[in-house]
């Protein structure tokens, strides 16, 4: 059986076959990111409003960091949170979009993250369009998915399997 890569555009979702992937990716820029799903203390997950629509915390790689310290970045930013701990790797996403005429893929590599505490003073970062930033129960962002990405959704999938085991 053959493998398949999963990208989303959007609301859409294709799968590109393991012998096609390459041909797709040489017609994308290549834009590595990293990002994290934050469980705090009690069990709730840390999510963002940005664009009309719920995500998670992700950004960029800067040059010389590691998606690891790219990770920890982009939630302190984009949330205003100190004192995360990685937990490990959790999914791979793959996301299409058109910037300025060029067709962009972009890799978010999701990691797992801890807060020690419960609740705290979120600070969304207006500059990059977040509205919110807060700490959700599972219940109310599982009900926040159907205003999310579908590569959202993957995460917080991959994430219960995690926690299945």
């Amino acid at each position: 059986m053959a493998n398949y890569y999963r990208v989303s555009s959007c609301d859409s979702e294709v799968q590109v076959s393991e012998s096609e992937w390459a041909h797709f990716c040489s017609r994308h820029l290549l834009i590595e990111a990293a990002g994290g799903l934050v469980k705090n203390s009690d069990g709730e997950y840390l999510v963002i409003f940005r664009n009309g629509r719920w995500d998670l915390p992700k950004g960029k790689r800067e040059a010389g960091e590691s998606l690891e310290q790219t990770a920890i970045r982009e939630v302190m930013e984009e949330c205003g949170i100190d004192g995360l701990t990685l937990q490990g790797l959790l999914h791979v996403t793959y996301h299409t979009y058109t910037l300025q005429e060029t067709n962009v893929l972009k890799q978010t590599t999701w990691y797992a993250m801890s807060y020690a505490g419960s609740r705290c003073l979120l600070r969304p970062q207006a500059e990059e369009g977040i509205e919110t930033a807060e700490f959700l129960s599972a219940e109310k962002a599982a009900a926040c998915l159907a205003a999310s990405y579908p590569s959202i959704r993957e995460v917080f999938a991959a994430e219960r399997l995690l926690t299945a085991k």
